[in-house]
């Protein structure tokens, strides 16, 4: 079955940066990411960074609170996933990003972001990019996610201009997508799913 673009980087960052090879484990996370409604490349780089940080030991064994977060450590991974977004102990420090969480320990080296990229593991302040944004204008047409290996965002707005008669440019879907995500993570920072903002 074909995968979408987003989802082959984020298998990617998993994998590569955070040492994780069951496939299992990696769609228990993605899945998470998505009930959180965190971007999952984010979140994947901020654990890999974290796991970098404690490897050369600028994260100490007390900072964990008894959860591995080691390169390889599946149930840690999944661990850190949940405690990010609830913004339980270091939990909180990740939530914000692989740059702040590598800033707060003196390793801004360390971080895996693009040169001074702020982008944060919750995407609050929408930051989003136009991957997470493409996959939720096409989720929320109730289009299957799979199609984007096929389809182009301009083929999307094009369906999406057919069926609701309004005249979206590309842009604009994606801004689109930006405000949904947005919702819905004002959504789950009210309620059940606590995570930093």
């Amino acid at each position: 079955m074909p995968s979408t673009k987003s989802e082959d980087k984020t298998v990617r960052v998993f994998t590569s940066n955070c040492g994780i090879q069951d496939h299992d484990v990696i769609y228990q996370a993605m899945d998470l990411c998505d009930n959180y409604g965190l971007d999952t490349i984010a979140v994947g780089k901020t654990i890999a960074t974290g796991m970098k940080l404690c490897q050369q030991g600028f994260i100490k064994p007390d900072d964990l609170e008894g959860v591995p977060l080691e390169f390889g450590n599946a149930n840690g991974l999944l661990e850190w996933v949940r405690k990010i977004a609830y913004g339980e102990g270091l939990g909180a420090i990740m939530a914000l990003g692989s740059k702040h969480l590598a800033d707060t320990f003196g390793a801004v080296k360390l971080s895996m972001t693009a040169k001074k990229e702020k982008r944060s593991a919750s995407n609050a302040g929408g930051s989003h990019d136009q991957d997470s944004e493409l996959t939720t204008v096409i989720d929320s047409a109730g289009l299957c996610l799979f199609s984007s290996s096929a389809l182009e965002l301009s083929d999307y707005t094009e369906l999406v201009n057919a069926v609701t008669g309004f005249n979206y440019t590309d842009e604009e879907m994606l801004t689109c997508g930006e405000r949904i995500l947005n919702n819905e993570q004002l959504y789950n920072s009210r309620g059940e799913n606590r995570y930093a903002l």
